[in-house]
């Protein structure tokens, strides 16, 4: 199942451990968050600053990276 825009940011470290090193590239410190059950993906757009284009790339990079890491088990 693919990350989007709407996934809860606990869902998508829980579901992709190494999107914590992704989101931090990005100055994303959701993992430590309190709120990182209640806010998607796609809300810091707005919480951040990102454009669409942003969301769009990091989520790009967390699914390249789920399905690298499930092509390796």
């Amino acid at each position: 199942m693919k990350i989007t825009k709407d996934t809860k940011i606990s869902e998508v470290i829980e579901r992709c451990p190494d999107a914590i090193f992704i989101l931090m590239e990005y100055g994303l410190m959701c993992a430590a968050c309190s709120l990182s059950n209640q806010h998607g993906l796609g809300e810091t757009k707005e919480l951040y600053g990102f454009s669409d284009k942003d969301i769009e790339e990091i989520i790009k990079r967390i699914n390249e990276n789920m399905e690298k890491n499930e092509s390796k088990h």
